[in-house]
């Protein structure tokens, strides 16, 4: 196997894991959130909430212990915990350091990440903004993202003509179902132009400050799947604390692939049993999710090496190869 040594900076690399040598493809990172568009100011207190004195103890209490211990939730689905934890989690993630194209390729140099899938959400990261840091950096591979209520197909189409090699969507965020028309025909023209999709799960409106916002059930990623059976659709970090439920009402689907990221070795080790090494992938959600704690949960699992080859590397090379 092909060593990636060669592409890493000699300068920022640190030790991962020794199972595994090859090229690493992060298939979930960010580029910094417009906090200011994100949540209104004026109507929701956004300014207040990021000079929030409690953040720091809820930093302390709440976040660290959680990357502290790979990411093992304490919540579940339904649980009478639920909604005050994502209120809490608002409140710290909305104090997350942001993240720009170059700081981006600086944290993948660190852990010896190859490439990135750099994905969009309008209006808090245009498209136009993850088009750009592509050119700017070819390791950075652009996911666009249709804006409702719009014809997505058109939206789409366009966009992939101007560099987007995938599509992504946040229900949550942006509005509307995963198994609305709108999700649906988003995802067939990913299907027909023969691009992947990666759409958001887990959690409510809540957790984004958005209390308007409902939680959706996952067998409504289901019907979107069933709908739209030539997309190839990659969930993203398995609905967070919903993941039991996601790995349930998906394991069947052909079409469906999990993204590993804010997942325990435990969850992972799950969905590999579950959904098998060919229909999970790689994912950190930086710069909200740390790559190494992810990378450190994989060494945990004792995976085979051409296991790891495939979560790390081919099972995105063969989603971004379909064109």
């Amino acid at each position: 196997m092909k060593s990636q040594t060669s592409e890493r900076n000699p300068t920022t690399e640190q030790f991962v894991f020794p199972e595994y040598v090859g090229k690493i493809i992060d298939f979930h990172a960010h580029l910094h959130l417009h906090i200011e568009e994100f949540i209104s100011c004026k109507k929701r207190g956004a300014c207040k909430a990021l000079a929030d004195p409690l953040r720091p103890f809820l930093f302390r209490a709440i976040w660290a212990p959680f990357e502290k211990f790979g990411y093992r939730y304490v919540i579940k689905s339904g649980s009478p915990f639920e909604k005050p934890m994502e209120r809490i989690l608002a409140r710290i993630l909305r104090a997350i350091p942001q993240q720009n194209s170059d700081g981006l390729i600086t944290a993948m140099d660190s852990q010896g990440i190859g490439k990135s899938v750099v994905l969009a959400l309008p209006p808090f990261v245009p498209n136009s903004e993850i088009l750009q840091s592509a050119q700017k950096f070819s390791r950075l591979i652009p996911f666009i993202s249709p804006i409702p209520p719009s014809d997505p197909s058109g939206q789409i189409t366009g966009l992939i003509a101007k560099g987007g090699k995938g599509v992504k969507i946040h229900p949550t965020l942006q509005g509307f179902q995963p198994d609305c028309e709108f999700s649906i025909e988003a995802a067939k023209t990913a299907g027909r132009i023969k691009v992947p999709v990666v759409i958001h799960a887990g959690g409510s409106g809540m957790l984004f400050g958005r209390r308007c916002a409902p939680k959706i059930p996952p067998k409504a990623f289901s019907r979107l799947a069933k709908n739209a059976p030539d997309a190839k659709i990659v969930v993203a970090h398995t609905g967070l604390w919903e993941n039991e439920e996601i790995i349930r009402n998906l394991a069947k689907l052909e079409n469906v692939t999990l993204d590993v990221s804010f997942q325990h070795p435990e969850i992972i080790r799950k969905i590999y049993e579950t959904f098998g090494p060919k229909r999970m992938i790689f994912g950190t959600d930086t710069p909200i999710g740390k790559p190494g704690i992810i990378l450190k949960n994989l060494s945990k699992c004792n995976f085979k090496e051409k296991d790891l080859e495939r979560i790390l590397f081919l099972n995105a090379q063969n989603l971004l190869s379909q064109q």
